[in-house]
């Protein structure tokens, strides 16, 4: 129960906090399974414990003069197991409704990737019950129930060189990060079915012990092989994201006009629009019209990794993220909420090096100040996230990258700090101090402070690179 409860705490915990208000359905469906790991090795504990109690008080003798056969009390046990899976998968079902039930939910559920999460229980259920009905001493059967889920957890963090013949699928080594469920490229519904096949097989060689003969088990023991066997081959190939090309995402994308700028989300994820609409407008109202450089913004989502090695952002245009924050919990999440404003500030202010140039520009003096300042002023969510981050961090400087493309922008100590000073005012006192000086005259960082009224910013470190 335990074993169950600590997950289900996280997932609640995220829903009170608000970091579960933009969960991407599909990701969080995968998840479940490796989350399943957990209650999977505790009740394999258990199962394992059970099995072998009979045997450490002695009832084997009795059990053996009642009326029902010992591999009847061996399958009422393995039937059991279930029990405790279908309530983890009660649980999963619960919580997933509940993601899904905000209205800035992304994606969707996948069935079968949630299906397989109380499968992967179960499976643990009856891998403890069979270690039980094989080893008679208690210290053999932990020693190996512990080997079989150390090898599960390696396996599921990519750490062997494991493929989907697993309990659980191992995730990509070269982590593409969230996508859309019809870009995971993941044999669900095989894996599934594979599982359960040997799922079948285990509760058969735990019954064997006791039960009747190899042969009166042959017409169900071969074709549940022989269903392992075929589900199995496609899936030797290791578990990665599907290849995509520029003109497939371009098929999947629905453009929208917001005002003045063009906003293009993956399908499932139109629910961001309204957030990446709220920063664009936000870095518009606080940026003086002398400072900004073009009229009108395309955003154009985009997965974190390029999956063919080429997805390109049309020039003039902003890679908007597949994960959003609204908290300042210094999730992993805040890193792509602020590089994102940090990007659409960029694009708009004159000076400042493109969003998706390529590589990774360290921005500073003047034009960093304005860049960091007006995306972190120009919402709640960007700058709750710029605080996150900012208290994560040694030394005061910030790293910003949207889509792990090779580009982003590099803020020093003194970018930061005259920023954080900023974000002390009231807003409307801090947008007219901005407004109120001549950002095109390539200022230090220093003078820039003095002329907005605020204390002298720390230096930045010494032979740190300027553009």
């Amino acid at each position: 129960m335990i074993s169950m409860l600590l997950p289900v705490s996280q997932w609640v915990l995220a829903m009170v906090d608000g970091s579960a208000a933009y969960t991407v359905l599909s990701s969080a469906s995968v998840a479940t399974q490796s989350w399943s790991l957990l209650p999977a090795a505790g009740l394999a504990l258990v199962a394992l414990l059970t099995s072998m109690s009979a045997e450490r008080v002695g009832s084997d003798e009795l059990e053996s003069v009642q009326p029902m056969p010992r591999w009847l009390s061996t399958l009422a046990l393995l039937c059991g197991q279930a029990i405790p899976a279908l309530a983890w998968g009660l649980l999963i079902s619960v919580c997933l409704v509940a993601f899904a039930s905000s209205e800035n939910a992304a994606d969707q559920v996948l069935v079968l990737e949630a299906l397989t999460a109380p499968v992967v229980v179960w499976f643990g259920g009856v891998v403890g019950v069979l270690l039980g009905r094989l080893v008679r001493y208690s210290a053999l059967g932990l020693a190996l129930l512990g080997l079989v889920f150390l090898l599960a957890f390696l396996g599921q963090a990519g750490l062997l060189p494991t493929s989907w013949i697993a309990v659980v699928v191992p995730l990509d080594p070269i982590d593409p990060g969230t996508l859309p469920g019809h870009l995971l490229g993941r044999p669900a519904g095989v894996h599934l079915i594979w599982l359960l096949a040997v799922l079948v097989l285990l509760c058969l060689m735990s019954l064997l012990r006791d039960g009747p003969p190899w042969r009166s088990w042959a017409l169900i023991l071969v074709p549940i092989l022989a269903v392992a066997c075929v589900t199995a081959v496609p899936l030797r190939a290791k578990a990665d994201a599907s290849t995509v090309d520029n003109s497939t995402l371009e098929r999947l994308r629905s453009c929208r006009q917001v005002g003045p700028d063009l906003y293009c989300p993956l399908d499932g994820f139109s629910s961001r629009v309204d957030e990446w609409a709220v920063v664009v407008a936000g870095v518009r109202s606080v940026v003086p019209d002398s400072a900004q450089r073009m009229s009108q913004l395309d955003v154009v989502q985009v997965p974190y990794a390029a999956l063919d090695g080429a997805l390109v952002v049309p020039t003039g245009s902003v890679a908007a993220p597949m994960d959003w924050s609204v908290t300042d919990s210094s999730s992993i999440e805040e890193f792509t909420t602020l590089a994102f404003g940090v990007d659409v500030a960029a694009e708009l202010i004159d000076g400042a090096p493109a969003a998706n140039s390529g590589s990774i520009n360290p921005l500073c003096d003047a034009p960093g100040v304005l860049v960091l300042w007006a995306a972190a002023a120009s919402s709640p969510d960007v700058r709750a996230a710029f605080r996150g981050l900012l208290a994560a961090t040694q030394g005061g400087g910030l790293v910003t990258s949207t889509v792990r493309s090779g580009s982003g922008y590099v803020f020093s100590v003194s970018e930061v700090d005259v920023v954080q000073q900023l974000l002390t005012l009231q807003p409307d006192d801090a947008i007219r101090r901005v407004r109120s000086i001549d950002w095109g005259t390539g200022a230090t960082a220093v003078q820039i402070a003095d002329e907005l009224g605020l204390e002298v910013p720390r230096q930045r470190p010494d032979g740190w690179v300027c553009q």
